[in-house]
């Protein structure tokens, strides 16, 4: 089982797996430091997904883009290292451009303005940053939607 993220919840840890959750109980000891703060654990703890990285306040998503497919949708490679999306539209006059920022737009319902190419504008690797949303809710999101 490979776990994608952990979370600390209550004095619980959970693993976040593919369908399914581990919950486990942290047990701290006399000699932890007091001077670890819990947003500093919970850094610590929490794991992202390798095609996720945070930025700031906002979240940086590995894209490999397949143009002119017969529908759009996203799926995981092999490792998990990448998102893959196949687009509808052509690589030209930045239409797959705009076509993938519209459509994780409507699957993470975020406005269009939250959503950016922020490198690999020419490229089939992408990286989109996304902002005004939660780990949680992105990667929920992310996993419901993908085939």
């Amino acid at each position: 089982m490979l776990c994608q993220y952990a979370t600390l919840y209550g004095g619980f840890l959970i693993f976040h797996l593919r369908k399914n959750y581990i919950l486990t109980p942290i047990f701290r000891s006399n000699k932890m430091s007091k001077n670890i703060s819990k947003e500093a654990l919970k850094n610590v703890v929490e794991s992202l997904p390798n095609y996720i990285k945070k930025k700031n306040e906002s979240f940086l998503i590995t894209l490999r883009v397949k143009p002119n497919a017969k529908k759009t949708s996203i799926y995981f490679n092999q490792d998990k290292e990448v998102l893959n999306i196949n687009i509808q539209e052509q690589p030209v006059n930045n239409q797959s451009n705009v076509a993938i920022i519209g459509y994780f737009s409507d699957i993470l319902n975020l406005k269009k303005r939250d959503i950016s190419i922020v490198s690999g504008l020419k490229s089939r690797d992408k990286v989109l940053m996304v902002s005004n949303i939660s780990l949680d809710d992105l990667n929920n999101k992310i996993e419901e939607n993908v085939e």
